[in-house]
């Protein structure tokens, strides 16, 4: 491990310990930098929005709220062109703060993953949700499995502190989790699990089936096995052990959306989380430690789940 990546981990472990001290909740801050998306997948709907303004930096946000991480997302980043310009003003707004990226991969090749962490990306990962060309046919993107795989190899030589895959636990793919979890054993890349929901679209027909209740128990299991052994992801037992619960009672109660972490739309607006209503245009006047508890309880994404989960010696050890 660099010399620059444990210096980056004490700063971000002092800053951790300064939250706790001030009471601080917020950890988490994902900054969407675009709506607009090359993808047309079944389960998002926003490659059919039209398109909305964009901030050129985000760094005065990141400094204002003080994460401990910042995840970038979309939309599609990469359709941004000056996407390296905006990373770089972030890195420069706070030297330390863990910064990562979501992305379909379409657009990615070596030169461009060069440029985001020269820029300053700590990670890279690529939604993956099946394990076969079935994930390029979902979002409309032929070729997209073989090119993910294509560029693993050269994605890791880059320098990411991490490089990973996002993988959505739906109904039909949960034969393609043990393939994935494989490829990324055999690749040496982490995998991040998420639930899917019906928020964004309505469609619920990727809600996991009281008939599939069973594999899903297999395939929970199955993703503990291979982190005990292999340490292939870091998603917490927390939340992989609610998973078959909030499949079948379609919620979890308690969600700290707004207070532990924080959405910012492209164009700088405030969101408790991706799919609730704008809570403030102005960024200066949004603080978490004051804001109410939402009242929803119809998702378990991961970036939900993790902020419930405890902060225990052996969690912080699984992040480290």
């Amino acid at each position: 491990m660099s010399t620059s990546r444990i210096g980056q981990k004490l700063a971000l472990a002092g800053r951790l310990v300064k939250h706790t001290l001030r009471g601080q909740k917020l950890r988490h801050l994902t900054v969407e930098v675009t709506k607009r998306c090359n993808a047309k997948c079944y389960f998002c709907d926003y490659w059919k929005e039209p398109p909305q303004d964009e901030l050129a930096d985000y760094g005065p946000i990141v400094r204002h709220f003080n994460p401990l991480v910042v995840t970038l997302s979309g939309g599609e980043p990469l359709l941004r062109d000056d996407l390296g310009e905006v990373v770089a003003g972030i890195r420069r707004a706070d030297p330390h703060v863990y910064l990562g990226m979501v992305t379909n991969a379409a657009l990615l090749d070596v030169e461009r993953a060069r440029e985001l962490h020269r820029a300053g990306l700590n990670q890279l990962s690529i939604s993956l949700d099946y394990n076969d060309e079935k994930h390029g046919r979902v979002r409309a993107l032929p070729g997209l499995y073989g090119r993910i795989t294509g560029l693993l190899p050269e994605l890791r030589k880059v320098g990411f502190h991490s490089v990973g895959f996002n993988t959505v636990i739906k109904d039909d793919n949960l034969d393609s989790i043990p393939g994935i979890l494989d490829l990324a054993v055999s690749h040496g890349v982490q995998v991040g699990f998420s639930s899917y929901c019906e928020l964004k679209t309505g469609n619920s027909n990727p809600m996991v089936s009281e008939e599939n209740g069973l594999k899903l128990a297999e395939v929970i299991s199955l993703i503990k096995e291979y982190k005990r052994e292999h340490a292939v992801t870091r998603t917490s037992d927390y939340y992989l052990d609610r998973v078959e619960e909030y499949f079948s009672d379609s919620e979890i109660p308690g969600c700290r959306a707004g207070r532990s972490w924080v959405h910012v739309t492209p164009a700088g607006e405030i969101k408790p989380c991706s799919e609730l209503p704008v809570v403030a245009g102005d960024f200066r006047g949004y603080a978490p430690s004051e804001a109410k508890p939402v009242s929803c309880t119809a998702c378990w994404y991961s970036c939900r789940g993790e902020s419930q989960a405890p902060v225990t010696l052996g969690r912080v050890r699984e992040l480290l």
